[in-house]
């Protein structure tokens, strides 16, 4: 994966992280990690799901606007 990120035309990587204990990152590393700092493109982390997702909201309220509560 690396080595396609310097040979071919790759504009982003999406790789999946995992929690490991230290002592598994000792023994293991992390590929993610490697790929994280040695990709020649930008590369997003993303974490496995773990339950239900909440919604997220950015932003202002404005007055007058539906979704502003009076």
């Amino acid at each position: 994966m690396i080595d396609a990120s310097y040979e071919e035309d790759v504009e982003l990587i999406v790789i999946g992280v995992r929690r490991r204990s230290p002592v598994g990152k000792l023994f293991l590393g992390s590929t993610a990690q490697r790929v994280i700092l040695e990709a020649g493109c930008p590369v997003t982390a993303v974490k496995p799901d773990v339950g239900p997702r909440r919604e997220a909201v950015a932003g202002t309220a404005k007055a007058g606007h539906p979704s502003h509560a009076a």
